[in-house]
């Protein structure tokens, strides 16, 4: 039998989850690699009971805001590190069967951290869809095409 490590998620928790290219590789090098993350993403949100409040996809990491199901406790397992493995892992399929690459496509496992106060929210809502305004990418957040700041203003 196999020993399976898993995180502590807090049912109905919200988490700043995020990834990136090993060794800060490039992970996303046109727009439909984007769009298949995303494709992905859609696909094995619908079959769990969590929630993504924020994203934003940059070539070389992603960053989600997540919000885990109350029925975690009741199962016994968290539902963000198995959407996490699922969509890791297709990607991976996808970017190596299309790049001909072989080895890690992502550095180890996501990262993930519990937000607790409403304060730290508002901050990582805004920090999550200011990357490519940092990065120089775009001038203003909601003309990133890869993130969900479009979403967020109204």
């Amino acid at each position: 039998m196999r020993f399976i490590m898993q995180r502590r998620i807090i049912a109905n928790g919200i988490y700043h989850v995020y990834s990136r290219g090993n060794q800060q590789m490039v992970i996303y090098k046109d727009g439909r690699d984007y769009e298949k993350f995303l494709t992905k993403m859609d696909f094995y949100l619908s079959n769990l009971p969590i929630e993504i409040h924020a994203y934003c996809l940059m070539p070389n990491h992603f960053h989600l805001l997540i919000q885990e199901s109350s029925d975690s406790e009741k199962v016994g397992f968290p539902f963000i590190s198995i959407f996490m493995s699922r969509l890791l892992s297709a990607y991976a399929k996808y970017f190596c069967a299309k790049y001909k690459h072989s080895g890690h496509v992502f550095q180890g496992r996501f990262n993930s951290l519990l937000v607790d106060k409403p304060d730290y929210l508002k901050t990582l809502i805004y920090y999550i869809h200011d990357n490519p305004v940092r990065k120089s990418i775009v001038e203003k957040a909601i003309d990133w095409p890869y993130s969900s700041a479009h979403l967020t203003v109204s």
